[in-house]
């Protein structure tokens, strides 16, 4: 299986503190508001105009992350049931579009 030169490490409980560093130059955030909902769909969406990624909850909520431009998204599905990061399923790159005049 192809990796992307990520480097994945053990979770530990040390880094489940909010905004905590979790390597050099990497920052974790927690959004407490949405711990515990049931997850009803994923989805991603790139347009020359917007990128966003929304999770869609079974109570008819929602959490969005609007994202800037310029970036390239490599999604992939993993189990952590070992305390060990194992892929599942990895997809290919996906590029944002970028608006041209």
């Amino acid at each position: 299986m192809k990796t992307s030169g990520r480097m994945r490490t053990t979770r530990t409980k040390s880094h489940a503190k909010k905004n905590q560093p979790i390597s050099t130059g990497r920052q974790l955030v927690e959004f407490s508001q949405v711990k515990g909902k049931t997850l009803q769909s994923v989805e991603f969406s790139t347009s020359a105009e917007v990128h966003t990624i929304t999770l869609r909850f079974r109570d008819k909520t929602e959490m969005v992350f609007d994202l800037e431009p310029g970036f390239t998204v490599f999604p992939t599905y993993a189990d952590w049931k070992t305390g060990d990061w194992r892929p599942i399923k990895r997809w290919g790159a996906l590029r944002s579009r970028i608006f041209r005049e």
